[in-house]
Formats: structure tokens, sequence, C-alpha cells
């Protein structure tokens, strides 16, 4: 096992990205792309949190449309068979749509008539123009499908990201529609997944991070949620969604590290050996929409059974004035650089609950994998005043200034630096749910936005504790778990 494999998350034992979610009969199915060129991985769990693996669902054969892999798609169930759509690409990386069907979910068998679909007028059609992702659903009695594609001319600078939409009766025969969205400025629109939920019709898409879209009616208009369009961090990304038999909409995004994203390109195919945890499976996040329209997300009541044991924490070695009452803790008003460890936290796989109010300090928050000194190693998750915004960010360097640090020979990490805003404002106490899974990072702020990153420690900097900067902070409800499978 690597130093930083996670214990938590799932991950394969080769390069993966972009799950695709189906829902049937009290299982959780994802699949998922898998090796080089690309496959399909599947795996499943009944309780969200352990995950058996099934045989690779779609290999690549030996066609000119295939060379380069099995892509990202869908799976849907209809006229008693479940089907997979699925982008497949050739060497010149000209994007089709294929299909796939199966009676068990676990046998796959291509669809002889593949390529099904090829991008057509108003898409542009040339070899590297986006035609990908199908996202496939059924409203009322007609089928829709969804795609990454791209509109305007093919000038440099001036192709337009969209949604692409299609429709259909029989799943067999297409009609092209006007796009479902078309981005404002930006180049792709990745990976969408378009839902009902709570009354309304939603939508995710990635470019370069994920992104929400809301609309009262499935044909739009569709808009960037005007209170929090973005979904998480740059770390997560190609976030889909199933329903269960609950009724909850549930999300699941792959993790990246940008080390073993450059396994993406073929001449890096032989660099992700033994760096298999460098890409794995987000936990799984429960969808709504707030009062206010907010797209909000939060952690699965599952998840309550990964706390094994509740930690007595109280504050130990410190810099700065600090007090501590029952499971409250504050940094004084007068503190400049201030921190304190917590004593009993010693694990790179725990919880913290919490919440974090600025009392005059430009932020504060918590520090995590670190060591008792904090002379190398110290990821902070923490409030900022002055962006008003929950971060991510590798500490490692002082608790005011964030510091790259080298991965290994390979490559130069960057900032390491992640942020989420916090709509509510940083007026009140903001609430802080922090799972640290070996080197991944989650984080649920106020119960309904994510933030997700990396870190990457020694294997024996275990420590966590408190800090606060130009100034106190009252830390309310600390609690600490222990977590487990």
């Amino acid at each position: 096992m690597h130093a930083h494999d996670t214990k938590l998350h799932y991950h394969c034992d080769d390069w993966m990205n972009d799950p695709k979610l189906f829902f049937w009969e009290g299982e959780y199915h994802v699949f998922f792309q898998y090796k080089w060129p690309r496959h399909w991985g599947h795996v499943k769990s009944r309780d969200l949190l352990h995950w058996e693996e099934l045989p690779v669902a779609l290999t690549p054969d030996p066609v000119p449309h295939e060379a380069m892999g099995c892509w990202t798609g869908c799976c849907v169930r209809a006229n008693g068979q479940f089907h997979i759509f699925y982008t497949a690409a050739s060497t010149d990386e000209r994007q089709v749509t294929c299909h796939a069907t199966s009676d068990d979910l676990i046998t796959w068998h291509k669809d002889p008539a593949n390529p099904i679909l090829a991008a057509s007028a108003p898409y542009n059609s040339a070899p590297r123009n986006a035609w990908r992702d199908p996202c496939v659903w059924r409203h009322e009695d007609t089928w829709y499908m969804a795609q990454c594609a791209e509109v305007g001319t093919n000038v440099k600078n001036a192709v337009t990201g969209c949604i692409a939409l299609m429709k259909s009766r029989d799943l067999k025969h297409w009609e092209m529609l006007p796009p479902l969205h078309v981005s404002d400025g930006m180049m792709m629109c990745e990976c969408p997944d378009i839902f009902p939920l709570d009354g309304k019709w939603a939508g995710l898409f990635g470019c370069h991070k994920p992104f929400s879209i809301v609309s009262d009616a499935m044909l739009g208009k569709y808009r960037l949620n005007p209170h929090a369009a973005q979904v998480d961090g740059d770390v997560f990304y190609a976030g889909k969604t199933l329903l269960d038999d609950k009724g909850r909409r549930i999300l699941w995004g792959f993790l990246f590290d940008y080390c073993g994203f450059e396994f993406y390109f073929e001449r890096w195919k032989n660099f992700l050996s033994g760096r298999a945890w460098t890409n794995a499976l987000s936990f799984p996040r429960v969808l709504s929409f707030t009062e206010k329209g907010e797209l909000a997300s939060r952690f699965p009541e599952e998840f309550l059974r990964l706390r094994k044991k509740e930690i007595a924490w109280s504050l130990g070695n410190s810099a700065g004035h600090w007090r501590a009452e029952g499971n409250t803790a504050a940094g004084a008003p007068e503190n400049d650089f201030a921190w304190a460890m917590l004593n009993n936290v010693q694990s790179d796989c725990f919880e913290i609950t919490a919440k974090v109010k600025l009392n005059g300090a430009k932020k504060a928050g918590f520090l995590v994998r670190c060591n008792e000194g904090l002379v190398e190693d110290a990821t902070g998750i923490f409030v900022c005043g002055q962006t008003r915004s929950v971060w991510i960010e590798n500490l490692g360097g002082g608790l005011d200034a964030p510091r790259t640090r080298l991965w290994d020979a390979f490559y130069t990490s960057p900032s390491l630096s992640v942020s989420t805003p916090v709509t509510d404002g940083v007026e009140t106490a903001v609430e802080l749910r922090i799972i640290v899974d070996v080197s991944v990072i989650e984080v649920c702020v106020n119960n309904k936005a994510f933030l997700t990153g990396r870190c990457y420690p020694k294997k024996d900097s275990l420590s966590a504790g408190l800090f606060a900067v130009s100034g106190g902070a009252v830390f309310e409800d600390v609690r600490v778990w222990e977590l487990g499978l």
C-alpha cells in the first residue's frame, strides 16, 4: 500500500475517472473509465461504503472508431434491457456515439450498427470537435440525449462549448435539436448530467471545475445557478447522479491528482505503476434545492457508520493565547499567528465537525496531517474572512502563505489551494464537516456545499489542531471521530 493510498474512497488498480451511475434492485452501480485505451470498469454497493468489483463492462474493439477507447456515457433501462450509450474515439480524435445492451448489467453486447450517432448541424462535426459524454433520460413518452458539443466557427478561440440535445422515440433514431445550454465563455461542457430535482430541472457539467445549471422546465431555459454555480473545486470532476429507491438524487465525481492526471496522455502510460491512489471515486452526496434556489449537497446518513470511536480531545502544544471549555475552544483577539494542537488526535483517517466563527481573525480553521511543530507538513481547512470562502490549502510554509511542494521527481504540483464561497456569509458561525482519508479531504460546508482537496504529508504527520491568523476565533461543538469501514 502506498503512503497516500486512501482507506475509505474506492479506487481500482489502474487509471480511473468519469463515473457513470445506475441504480437497480437495491444496488448502486458505478461504471468508470478504466485503463488505456479507455475501458469501462464496474463496481457495485448496497450501502454506499463497501464496493464489490465486477467484470469490465466495455473493452475497446480493434475497429477504427474505438482506437482510443470507450469513453464516458450513461446507462438506462428500456424495453426489458439495460442500455449503455458511450463515446468512442478514433486516432484522429473524431468522436462518435455508440450503444451496447445487456440482460444482467454484467455481460454487454455492442450494437452492430455502431457508431449510431455522429455530430451534425447545428453542432460542429470536424475531427477533434467535441461530441462526447452522452446522458440519456426519459421524460413522458420521449427519450432525450444530452452531449458535450461545440457550436460556432472553427477559428481559434471562436468555438463555444454547449450541451447538445437530441430526442428519440425508440433509442435508435435520433433527431437533432437546438442546444439545451450554450456556455458563457467556456470552451467545453463536459460530462453533462440533466435531471429533475425538487420540482425543477437541474444540470451539471464540467469545464476544469464542476458547474450547475437550473431551469423551471426540462427544455429550458437553463441558467447557471445564481447562488452556487460552482459545485466543488477542481479536484472533483465529471459529476454524475442517480435516483435511488429512497427518492434521493445522489452525486458522485472522480477525484484526481495532477500527477496522476498526466497518465491521460499516452506518453505517460507507464507512469501510474504503483500510483493507482492518485485517482479515486468521490464520496456520494445527496442533492437538494434550498429555499433560495441553491443546489445543496450533503453526506448521506450512511456515512455516520464510518464513525468507529469518538476522540476526547483537549488543547495541547500551542502558540498564542487559547482557552477551552467542553467542546468549545477560542483563540484570543490579540493573537497574531496562533495555533494549538488537539491532544489524542493521531490519525490519517478521521472526521471533525465544528462551527467556526471569526472573532476578528483574518482566517481561522483546522490543521490536519501535520506534525507537532508545524515545521513542514500542515494542511489547513479554514474560513477566510477576506474572500468570504472556505479553503483547503497547503500551509507547510506558514499559516499565512501557501507553499508549493514537490510530489516526487516527476512532477511539481500546483499550490494545492481550493476554495468554495460561503453564501450565508462569514459573520455567523460556519459549520464544517471534515473527512480526512489519508491524502483526500472532503469538506461539507453549512450542510450544503462541498470542497475537496488533496494533501501529501509524510506518513507520520498525523497530528491535528486549530489555528487563527490576525485575530481571535471561536470553535464551537468540536467533535472528532476515528473512521473505518
